[in-house]
C-alpha cells in the first residue's frame, strides 16, 4: 500500500512525480557509483533510467487530459517482496 487513496489532479501529479522522481535519482546516483567505482556504467540501472523517463513523459501526458481536472482519482498499488537465493 505504498500509494492507495482517493486524491485531487494536483495531488496525483506531485505523489506520482515525485515517485518516478526518487526512482529515477536513485538509478542515476547508483549509475553514478558504479561509473567512479568500476570505470562503467551499469547496465541495469541505464536500462532502469531510460524506462522510467519515458514513463515519466507518458504521465505528465496523460495527467494534462482536461477531462481528469473536476474528478478525484483513485489510486491503487501493490509492492511484492521476493526473496531469491543468491
Amino acid at each position: 500500500m505504498l500509494v492507495d487513496g482517493t486524491y485531487e489532479l494536483q495531488e496525483v501529479q506531485e505523489i506520482l512525480l515525485k515517485l518516478l522522481d526518487d526512482k529515477i535519482s536513485f538509478h542515476q546516483v547508483k549509475n553514478f557509483s558504479s561509473h567512479e567505482m568500476k570505470g562503467k556504467v551499469d547496465e541495469g540501472s541505464a536500462q532502469r533510467l531510460k524506462s522510467l523517463e519515458k514513463s515519466r513523459d507518458k504521465l505528465k501526458e496523460f495527467l494534462k487530459n482536461e477531462e481528469l481536472k473536476n474528478k478525484k482519482i483513485r489510486l491503487h498499488s501493490e509492492v511484492f517482496i521476493e526473496v531469491l537465493d543468491a
